[in-house]
């Protein structure tokens, strides 16, 4: 279970987590919910895939 009390954190943790494939259902395990509903609040979907890749590459490389 990923322990961050950080709501921005937990945010994008769900939502990259399903930008990369991951299910809403073991995204929801690892943060701890009980509800899929918490767990779709929590995954902020992008419209457009790409530009949420591009968007995590550039976080990488900021960070690294």
């Amino acid at each position: 279970m990923v322990q961050a009390n950080d709501p921005d954190l937990r945010h994008s943790f769900a939502s990259f987590a399903a930008e990369a494939g991951a299910s809403l259902q073991l995204i929801g395990k690892a943060l701890g919910h009980t509800q899929i509903k918490t767990t779709e609040r929590n995954a902020r979907l992008r419209d457009d895939p790409l530009q949420a890749m591009v968007d995590l590459g550039t976080f990488v490389a900021e960070i690294l």
